[in-house]
Parts: C-alpha cells; structure tokens; sequence
C-alpha cells in the first residue's frame, strides 16, 4: 500500500493543512530577512515577524509529520498485510539503530 496521497482539487481539513504549510513554508524560505544580515537587529525587533512565523510553523509541521508516522506504524502492526508495497515512510521506520526514525527525530 501507497502512502497517503493528496488531491488538492478536493477540499478537506487535511488538504487545507497542507496546503497551509506548504504555503507557509515557501513564503518564509523567500522572505527578505533583515536578521541574517543584521543580526544585532534580533535583539530589538523582528519586522517582518520572520521568528513568530516560523516558530508558530514548526509545530504544525511536527504535527503533520507525527500523524503520517503514526499511521504508517498502524500499517505495521502483526496482522495487517498492508506492506505488499513499502513506501518511503516505510523503509525510513524499517531502519533499527541510530538510523531508526522517530518523533524525536522532529526536534529542532
């Protein structure tokens, strides 16, 4: 079985979120940020609030992520034969060790 897939011609509270972030996401990554280049700036003020931004994104972003690990590790309990077809998500959960994918992985 395939991950999930998102058709963004539908609309649902899913698709709305990821299209939000995704959104959200580029917007900040092509912004002019006066604090790389200024960096003493950071102390006073944010004026394009690139920090609010990114800091109210992150958890959005851990939280989408977190849900497709989780329903991949439902995927993955004794008794469903649903990993005929791994996915990336699948391999990446498959790894043991260091390399083992968890949400602690989403710190940052």
């Amino acid at each position: 079985m395939d991950g999930p897939r998102y058709n963004f011609s539908c609309s649902n509270s899913e698709v709305e979120e990821l299209r939000e972030i995704v959104r959200e996401g580029f917007e900040l990554l092509g912004a002019f940020n006066w604090l790389d280049h200024l960096s003493w700036l950071n102390y006073f003020c944010d004026p394009f609030q690139i920090k609010k931004r990114c800091s109210a994104l992150i958890p959005r972003v851990k939280k989408f992520v977190i849900g497709i690990i989780k329903e991949h590790r439902l995927k993955r309990l004794p008794g469903n034969n649903l990993l005929d077809n791994p996915d990336f998500m699948d391999v990446l959960l498959s790894l043991g060790g260091e390399e083992k994918l968890s949400e602690n992985v989403l710190s940052i």
